[in-house]
């Protein structure tokens, strides 16, 4: 077995943050890289991630790249994920906006790269159709929901982080616009932004 097989078969970063809004628990960049520091040194490896950014049509995008360099034997293992920065910047300027898109995609690459899963994360919501029921009330109008909220404080609704990841999950197809009522509430406006994305 190569050394970073190795890695990704031991490495455990539980999920241990908890989005009390959101209800969801999540870790972040930094409980990766905690994580793994002990076993690079262990086995002599090297990790880096770089970011740039790159236009595709009127868009920006952050390209992360995760890579890992086994100083023994020189093999060069690398992953790439993707970030959009948003439209929507209420709330933010343009700093936070870039910064939060490479985090984001910094968390990926490098899960990525160490086979991390995400089971509990908005990219791996169950979106097959649910057989029809009489619920007592209509997912809008549920109390344990939270607002699917564009501004992002994380008070009244979603934090900016996760409005990000819906964002990237509706406009890469994993999710459906329609399919954003099973877990969150969602204003006509923002649904309608959601729609905009697919047609």
């Amino acid at each position: 077995m190569n050394t970073l097989a190795t890695i990704q078969a031991a490495l455990k970063v539980p999920k241990n943050r908890l989005n009390s809004f959101s209800k969801f628990k999540y870790r972040n960049l930094e409980d990766i890289m905690e994580a793994v520091k002990p076993l690079l040194v262990e086995y002599d490896l090297k990790l880096w991630i770089t970011d740039d950014l790159k236009q595709i049509g009127n868009r920006y995008y952050v390209k992360a790249t995760a890579t890992i360099i086994d100083a023994e034997t020189g093999c060069r293992y690398e992953v790439t994920a993707y970030a959009r920065e948003p439209e929507i910047k209420k709330g933010m300027d343009e700093p936070q906006i870039t910064g939060t898109a490479s985090s984001y995609a910094r968390k990926y690459a490098l899960a990525g790269l160490l086979l991390l899963d995400d089971a509990e994360d908005i990219d791996s919501m169950d979106n097959r159709e649910e057989p029809r029921k009489s619920p007592s009330k209509s997912p809008r109008e549920s109390d344990d929901k939270i607002w699917l909220d564009e501004g992002g404080d994380g008070v009244k609704g979603t934090t900016r982080e996760t409005f990000i990841k819906v964002e990237e999950a509706v406009k890469s197809g994993r999710v459906k616009p329609a399919d954003l009522r099973k877990h969150y509430k969602v204003s006509k406006q923002t649904m309608q932004y959601f729609e905009s994305m697919v047609q």
